[in-house]
């Protein structure tokens, strides 16, 4: 029921307005939902498409859908080529099975069996991307960060997020420079909890090395960040997403700290 009377407390960014129903409105909702264990039937990748994924990303696979304007980050469009082909199949499959946390993305495997998330993958590729497929790039990143978690790391890091990516993502990380604007997509909020920590080392690494094909994002060991330098960013943006330590039930008013908090 926490989604109903709370929905950003479940899903971050939720546009769904919070209801005043009485207590025994919400337990009839869930229970009407609970009670519904028939997902819908669709015939191939196209219906599914049509009956599930066309509200956000559009009719024409552009992410404008209906509900586009109220979703940050918004929808991706499936249209770019440079990025749907730069990514393998089992990067999207994965989405399609378990939503994007951090995003309006939900898990469709309670709905879709793999065979048809399958089908509307293929549906999106052969409708949308229409660019055939080409081998992937081998790309040598770390399975992990190399680089261990410390408040040296994360000043380094910090030092070099205020350089060299405050003109899109913001001095205060959120996705909201002055050139994001410009940009399409919009930059990552990369305070976006959900979505950060459920991104492997390996994803972030990936991204900031090579860049992400299809958005502004470039490659910066193109402008010169060694491996030392991208894990201590990478440190930097997860301590922008670590819980805060609880504050002692005998401490009145919390003490004033840094914008960082790092356990050693």
């Amino acid at each position: 029921m926490d989604h109903f009377k709370e929905p950003r407390s479940r899903i971050p960014d939720s546009i769904m307005p919070v209801f005043g129903f009485s207590e025994a409105d919400y337990r009839s909702i869930t229970a009407y939902l609970s009670s519904r264990k028939t997902a819908p039937t669709f015939k191939n990748g196209e219906e599914i498409y049509k009956g599930l994924c066309v509200r956000c990303h559009g009719d024409k696979g552009d992410g404008k859908g209906v509900t586009y304007l109220y979703l940050d980050p918004a929808p991706r469009d499936l249209t770019k080529a440079s990025f749907m082909n730069s990514k393998p199949d089992e990067r999207f499959l994965k989405s399609l099975k378990e939503g994007v946390p951090g995003t309006s993305m939900p898990p469709w495997e309670r709905v879709l069996s793999e065979d048809q998330r399958k089908e509307v993958l293929a549906y999106v590729f052969q409708n949308f991307v229409k660019e055939p497929r080409q081998p992937l790039k081998e790309r040598k990143v770390p399975e992990t960060n190399p680089v261990a978690f410390s408040p040296e790391s994360v000043s380094a890091g910090e030092h070099i997020f205020l350089d060299r990516c405050t003109g899109c993502h913001g001095r205060k990380a959120d996705g909201k420079g002055p050139n994001s604007l410009d940009i399409s997509p919009r930059p990552r909020n990369l305070r976006n909890s959900a979505f950060i920590n459920n991104a492997s080392d390996k994803r972030l690494f990936t991204s900031i090395t090579y860049g992400v094909e299809g958005t502004a994002m470039p490659s910066w060991t193109d402008y010169g960040l060694t491996q030392q330098d991208i894990g201590n960013l990478i440190n930097f943006i997860r301590s922008l997403n670590r819980k805060p330590a609880p504050t002692p039930p005998d401490e009145k008013s919390p003490k004033l700290t840094s914008q960082l908090r790092v356990s050693k």
